[in-house]
């Protein structure tokens, strides 16, 4: 465990990936839960700092919307710092190279998705590109 601004944090470090760095695994605190309020605080932290990198606004387009939660938790889980749903072994990077037509990859300058990660992606399609936001998180259209 550690302690991060907001709460606490519970990790393990775990074997090497292929490229020989250990990788971090986060999950929820004692027994693996998630509503822990400590994890929970810690996890607010976190999506403070990446998900929206500006004040939250008040976006009208998305008033009224609901029902994201349940789609969300199976098939990514209950936070955004750990897989535990059905996209946890889900991965088509391999098939990249078969998108052919122009595609525009979008993320923020402080997003989880990675700004390396986009320009990774990008390299493996033929007819891609990378925009990036500046001073924006995952929320970039909202940032």
């Amino acid at each position: 465990m550690i302690e991060v601004p907001g709460g606490k944090i519970y990790y393990e470090i775990s074997n090497p990936n292929a490229e020989g760095i250990p990788l971090l695994l986060i999950h929820g605190g004692p027994g693996g839960t998630y509503s822990d309020p400590d994890y929970v605080a810690a996890t607010d932290s976190f999506y403070a700092e990446y998900l929206f990198n500006q004040p939250r606004k008040d976006v009208p387009e998305c008033r009224g919307v609901s029902g994201n939660a349940d789609r969300y938790n199976t098939m990514w889980g209950p936070t955004e710092l750990t897989a535990t749903g059905t996209l946890l072994d889900y991965d088509r990077s391999d098939r990249l190279s078969e998108l052919t037509l122009p595609t525009l990859l979008t993320t923020g300058g402080f997003d989880e998705a990675r700004p390396e990660t986009m320009v990774r992606f990008a390299d493996m399609m033929p007819n891609a590109s990378v925009e990036i936001v500046p001073d924006a998180g995952h929320m970039a259209l909202v940032d």
